[in-house]
């Protein structure tokens, strides 16, 4: 991040003047570099730049790989948040915010002692906005999804357990490029497709089944989210046909129809209205969330979002309205989208 990206993050959490954080999806996003969760590493935010604060096991190998990016080797005492403490309190250092649901027990408690004040939040206003490379890198997480999908789909055979399947999923976008899958990968067959989060198993495919399947991969440190559901076979089901094609028109409504400016409750309700005014009452999850650095992030299309979630130019999020009818089938469809001036980019494609 350059000095100007920063000096724009911390006009943006304005009175505070600064940002503690161990969060290692935060601190990549500060760097671009991958921190592990086990090395307890914190960073400090400043006008004056990035200060790293790490133990003598990754000190030699952060210092090679941010040449330009202060590393501090602090004494460790049980607990790194504490080396970062006594840093700030004998550098006389005010106006630091944390985020208290990232720093959980000890380590809060240790940074609020300090003086640093907890608040939640603190960088998703500037996350939330992905500039073009951030962009570039989920474009390339959602096109490894989509082609492990158009490999997978004609490859299912009769009798092929929904656990072979996912592995063959996992597979493929590893081999592709990917970091890693974005989550295990949901794989499901039958009546398993009305479970909104099953988890792949011994289940098999019939000649005649409904498939359902919600995956993605990390390429570059940012996520993709993807989900398809067809039927399998001859005969399909007039209900599942039915269904398929209301979740179809929800998704297409969203996508259609959002713009800058748009409410994220709004863009949910486009959905939710499609599905319960075709009999199907309240879907049972949101219309979507936000993509990037986490699998789930800012901004959220559900009714419980607020006046101040306006979806803007910049914004990743998914599309993926879903009807599930217990004991018979279900149906997701997911896109991973970008939102333009001009309105909403399929990603995932």
């Amino acid at each position: 991040m350059t000095a100007a990206e920063i000096k724009k993050f911390l006009s943006a959490i304005k009175p505070y003047s600064g940002y503690v954080t161990s969060d290692v999806q935060d601190m990549r996003y500060f760097t671009g570099y991958v921190f592990e969760p086990t090395e307890k590493n914190f960073m400090l935010v400043r006008r004056g730049g990035i200060k790293i604060f790490c133990s003598n096991l990754s000190y030699n190998t952060l210092k090679t790989a941010l040449p330009g990016t202060e590393v501090m080797l602090a004494a460790f005492k049980g607990n790194m948040a504490q080396a970062v403490a006594e840093y700030i309190k004998k550098s006389k250092l005010s106006g630091l915010v944390f985020d208290k649901n990232k720093e959980f027990f000890a380590a809060g408690d240790i940074l609020r002692a300090a003086g640093i004040t907890p608040q939640t939040a603190v960088t998703a206003p500037a996350r939330i906005t992905k500039n073009p490379s951030e962009i570039k890198f989920i474009a390339r997480a959602c096109n490894i999804a989509y082609r492990a999908y158009k490999y997978v789909k004609p490859r299912l055979k009769t009798g092929m357990t929904e656990r072979a399947a996912a592995g063959r999923l996992e597979g493929f976008m590893v081999k592709a490029g990917a970091e890693k899958g974005s989550f295990s990968p949901i794989v499901a067959f039958g009546k398993n497709t009305a479970d909104v989060h099953h988890h792949p198993g011994g289940t098999k495919l019939k000649a005649r089944d409904a498939v359902l399947m919600d995956f993605g991969c990390l390429c570059g440190g940012y996520y993709s989210d993807i989900t398809r559901s067809w039927w399998r076979g001859g005969g399909v089901p007039s209900e599942y046909e039915k269904i398929w094609n209301i979740v179809d028109s929800a998704q297409r409504a969203v996508i259609k129809k959002i713009k800058p400016g748009y409410l994220a409750k709004e863009a949910d309700k486009i959905a939710r209205d499609i599905i319960s005014g075709a009999g199907y009452g309240d879907m049972q999850h949101t219309t979507g969330h936000g993509v990037g650095l986490n699998i789930h992030e800012a901004p959220t299309l559900s009714p419980r979002a607020g006046e101040k979630d306006i979806l803007r130019a910049g914004h990743v999020f998914t599309v993926e309205p879903g009807i599930y009818l217990t004991g018979k089938f279900g149906v997701r469809l997911e896109e991973t989208v970008v939102l333009e001036k001009s309105g909403v980019k399929i990603l995932t494609k």
